[in-house]
């Protein structure tokens, strides 16, 4: 069970600035791509934080929530294309379960090519969500990332995030 269902998903709420507090104090990141952003909270609360924000979700209704000071931050688009620059990090949380195989594997190729590090998360189980159509566990994205050079941080802990949260970086070329 999601400890944090009982929690509204709201600005303000000390839970979950704690959790925006994380992300800051843990990857220490200047610039971010919330891959998904839906109502653009992280984005939101990113920007708050002095850092250089953007999201992106595949609706325009959810694009047309963040404060009128960040809606210029966040777009409708997919995840899959290419993005328009490199960013410290790629958060994408509970969203890649809701894409084809082809999407998925293209938005993760997307990612690589855009990121120094990915924050993500994916449930590894929950087959009976009627979007859930790309459902995998956790080694099985762990190899699309490794695919493309990026490896599992095994010292990272994100279970302030998600049950299985996973921070991938690239792996650091041999004999250097």
């Amino acid at each position: 069970m999601d400890r944090s269902a009982a929690i509204p998903y709201r600005l303000g709420e000390p839970q979950w600035e704690r959790f925006f507090d994380r992300i800051v104090a843990r990857l220490s990141p200047s610039t971010v791509m919330d891959a998904g952003c839906a109502i653009g909270f992280l984005v939101t609360a990113l920007r708050g934080r002095h850092i250089d924000a953007r999201g992106i979700d595949t609706s325009e209704w959810p694009i047309g929530q963040p404060p009128p000071d960040v809606r210029e931050y966040c777009h409708v688009g997919s995840v899959a294309e290419s993005f328009d620059r490199v960013y410290d990090l790629i958060t994408c949380i509970e969203v890649l379960e809701h894409l084809s195989s082809a999407d998925a594997a293209a938005a993760i190729d997307n990612f690589c090519g855009h990121a120094r590090l990915i924050l993500f998360s994916s449930t590894p189980d929950d087959f009976e969500e009627m979007s859930h159509v790309t459902v995998r566990p956790a080694d099985c994205w762990a190899a699309l990332f490794a695919a493309h050079g990026f490896c599992l941080d095994f010292d990272f802990d994100g279970s302030f995030l998600t049950p299985t949260p996973s921070s991938f970086g690239r792996q650091p070329t041999l004999g250097r």
